[in-house]
């Protein structure tokens, strides 16, 4: 890496290694404030739990309330579930001088079953060198490291090497139009690199598929199931919908994008079957009929579709139009309505960047191991600000893939990957690009 400066970073390790306490209380703390959504509970609180602590430290911070307006249109109408103010965090610190770091994370979290957990999912439990609690990987652990990464720079008195633009947000578990699509429609996500928090801590993220959610709704003709030869079976007809979108499945899947998969992902995968990130279709919910003895006149399937950054969304909705054309060509009686809706776009970045070579030199400093780079076969809302601002992204986090139960019963994250984000985090800030 371009000049570490090897006796500041060991100074950095020294404080954070000795601020362990502080450091997992902080998350504790976050983690007792839930935040799920929907519908989006004590967004403002864990706000103005934040807020304060990096003021504290020569940020102004500027908290972005959505619209109800907006809120309505994009957010409430796709998901009737959602409620409550939409906050949101900026927090700045600039000189114009030096070029900008965009540093993001978001702080809403998905629901839990009690029942299924072993541990209290809001207590911040700590046992076997971990914490569970929900929040703990995706993606509290990422704001309570930058939090503590910027109060030890501030406690050394170094200095930071970028001027920071701190995006705290809200709604990426949901989507849309989460809280940084609507600053990024804002002009407000500026910077020069991106450094995007919601990340894993056992391989540097360089992008991710998009994400496009899609409906079928199959129209047919109820009526008693003694005479059911005079209706038209509209379950009977949504599997021969099922039947041709697995066979589009099959010929989708076998695409590859030209970034790396993770090597978890290999191996769950067979090796080399999927060394690369792909497409995926999904057929994933239905709902038909109403009695055993009435003929149902609809059925509704629904799924989403991942597609790598190299396909276009246009083409991706088009694939699915010409399907359902050729089965409606093979079986003209069959009556359906399409509808689409994106969520996040997907995005990469080039795995050699300057970007990603200089954090990906930081992990290997701080880790002591290079870690490998990949893209992510989910989808986040980052797409939004790739759309519209084309800068350089990588993605770091404290949970591993597989291990850390990611939206899972007794999530967790390991301290020591806690720690070590800290690490990089800081030394990241104030150690120079080039």
């Amino acid at each position: 890496m371009q000049r570490i400066d090897k006796e500041s970073s060991q100074v950095i390790f020294n404080l954070v290694d000795k601020n362990e306490d502080k450091i997992v209380n902080l998350l504790r703390d976050l983690i007792r404030i839930p935040t799920y959504v929907p519908p989006g509970i004590n967004y403002e609180k864990i706000i103005d739990f934040i807020a304060p602590k990096i003021e504290g430290l020569g940020f102004t911070c500027t908290k972005h309330f959505m619209p109800e307006d907006i809120f309505l249109e994009k957010q409430k109408s796709t998901n009737q579930l959602l409620d409550g103010p939409r906050v949101n965090l900026q927090a700045e610190k600039r000189t114009g001088k030096k070029p900008g770091l965009v540093l993001y994370s978001h702080i809403d979290v998905v629901p839990v079953q009690e029942e299924s957990w072993t541990v209290p999912p809001w207590e911040g439990v700590v046992k076997d060198g971990k914490m569970y609690g929900r929040g703990t990987s995706d993606n509290k652990s990422s704001t309570a490291a930058l939090l503590s990464a910027l109060e030890i720079i501030s406690e050394l008195g170094l200095e930071e090497t970028f001027d920071l633009n701190v995006l705290v947000t809200t709604d990426e578990e949901v989507g849309p139009y989460s809280g940084l699509c609507w600053l990024a429609d804002m002009g407000v996500v500026w910077g020069d690199y991106f450094f995007c928090l919601d990340g894993s801590s056992d391989t540097l993220g360089i992008g991710a598929n998009g994400m496009l959610e899609w409906m079928v709704e199959v129209h047919g003709k109820s009526v008693h199931s003694g005479i059911s030869f005079l209706g038209q079976n509209a379950i009977e007809q949504t599997n021969l919908i099922i039947s041709g979108f697995l066979e589009l499945k099959n010929e989708i899947e076998k695409r590859r994008s030209a970034m790396p998969s993770s090597p978890e992902i290999q191996s769950q995968t067979g090796g080399g079957m999927r060394t690369n990130i792909s497409p995926v279709l999904n057929v994933t919910m239905i709902n038909g009929g109403v009695k055993v003895n009435i003929v149902p006149d609809k059925c509704v399937i629904k799924g989403d579709r991942r597609y790598i950054p190299e396909e276009n969304i246009d083409e991706v909705i088009k694939e699915l139009e010409d399907k359902l054309a050729e089965i409606k060509n093979a079986h003209p009686e069959i009556s359906y309505d399409l509808k689409t809706r994106k969520i996040y776009g997907g995005y990469s970045t080039e795995p050699t960047h300057q970007w990603v070579s200089f954090v990906k030199n930081v992990i290997s400093y701080v880790k002591g191991e290079e870690p490998p780079i990949a893209g992510a076969q989910g989808s986040i809302d980052v797409g939004c600000v790739m759309e519209k601002r084309k800068i350089p992204q990588c993605a770091f986090g404290a949970g591993t893939t597989l291990e850390s139960r990611i939206h899972g019963h007794d999530e967790n994250i390991r301290i020591s990957d806690l720690l070590d984000l800290t690490k990089v985090l800081a030394m990241v800030i104030t150690n120079n690009l080039d």
